[in-house]
């Protein structure tokens, strides 16, 4: 036989792969925002304290890969809040874990007139542990802070290409039911 086992695996496995992907079949995982020309009109507005310029920065990186617009259809108005938990107590009364709580309200506002077109919080929790040492302790929270500023990054990304999205829909309903008439 000139197929041993092995080559009707991979070959079985390299058929079923090219099957599942032709019907659109993504795992949930690994689904990307799918970047539309409106991203490249949004300027991120200012946030106030250190994780807020980081946020801003992240979001930036993420709408305008080559630069921010000179002439932006949208202006993006974000407020970030911080908190902190304990979750993990010794006997002693120490802290052994926090979480962090990071909360980010944000309106998106057509540069234009003013009007607030979308609005929302998203909320992101983030664990670490507290360390004996100061050093571990500011490293842990540091890293929280980054893991935790992504996914906000990554939420608002999601919600904001939702938002235009539908708002790409209803102009082509719009047209159609124009171009009846």
């Amino acid at each position: 036989m000139w197929l041993s086992k092995n080559g009707i695996a991979v070959a079985l496995a390299v058929l079923v792969t090219l099957g599942l992907s032709s019907c659109g079949f993504r795992p949930v995982g690994q689904q990307q925002v799918v970047q539309t020309a409106s991203f490249s009109q949004v300027f991120v507005l200012p946030i106030a304290n250190r994780e807020g310029q980081l946020l801003r920065n992240a979001l930036t990186q993420r709408f305008n890969p080559y630069g921010e617009p000179s002439d932006p259809r949208y202006h993006l108005r974000a407020q970030l809040s911080l908190a902190t938990r304990s979750l993990g107590v010794r006997a002693e009364g120490d802290t052994t874990r926090a979480q962090r709580v990071m909360t980010l309200s944000y309106d998106l506002i057509n540069a234009l007139d003013g009007n607030v077109l979308d609005a929302g919080t998203l909320v992101e929790h983030v664990s670490y542990n507290v360390a004996d040492y100061e050093y571990l302790d500011d490293f842990a929270l540091e890293s929280a802070h980054q893991r935790g500023i992504e996914a906000l990054a990554e939420q608002l990304e999601r919600r904001l290409a939702l938002f235009f999205q539908r708002q790409d829909a209803g102009r082509q309903i719009v047209d159609e039911q124009l171009s009846f008439r």
